[in-house]
């Protein structure tokens, strides 16, 4: 299953972006299902065993499944892990999508993934209803290529359609 993708990183001398439905670790939720201990993951194991000897030439991962917005800190061996999962199911605020695992399995490591400080979370309209997300990556051939590679995060209500607004935007090297 993986075969393809592994071929493609052990072939490849420079530095790829991820993308995938399936997250790689989460904080919130369901996590990436339950392990043998019964207990809610915090990382996907088979995407972890199959991905961890690439990690230093992944940029950047982006994925989904969660109806989120999400920019964690490093974990596991991955520097940018960003979910960004809002972009079309609406998401009540009595979903609670920022509710953290209670007492995770953490198969060995010592502690749950972290959300970067300083980086908003999504905002929620009048009908108490997450704003959707979406984001525009800008890629630069690499090199030193003035300005460089990078990808920007908005948000826009959900609801009522308005204007979109920025909320991070960062460097992908």
């Amino acid at each position: 299953m993986w075969d393809w993708h592994v071929d493609k990183l052990k072939n490849f001398a420079g530095r790829t972006i991820l993308l995938s439905h399936r997250q790689l670790f989460t904080a919130f939720g369901d996590g990436v299902g339950k392990g043998e201990s019964g207990k809610t993951l915090a990382y996907n194991p088979k995407l972890y065993s199959a991905f961890q000897p690439f990690m230093k030439s992944v940029a950047l991962w982006l994925w989904g499944h969660e109806h989120n917005f999400e920019v964690f800190e490093p974990y596991i061996g991955l520097d940018k892990g960003r979910c960004i999962g809002a972009a079309a199911i609406p998401v009540l605020k009595e979903q609670s999508p920022y509710g953290q695992i209670g007492d995770p399995d953490l198969q060995g490591q010592t502690v749950v993934p972290t959300l970067k400080q300083g980086i908003a979370q999504l905002s929620m309209n009048n009908d108490n209803v997450y704003f959707h997300d979406y984001a525009i990556m800008t890629l630069r051939a690499p090199g030193g290529a003035t300005p460089p590679s990078r990808i920007d995060y908005y948000e826009v209500d959900s609801v009522n359609h308005g204007a979109s607004e920025l909320m991070f935007g960062e460097a992908i090297s």
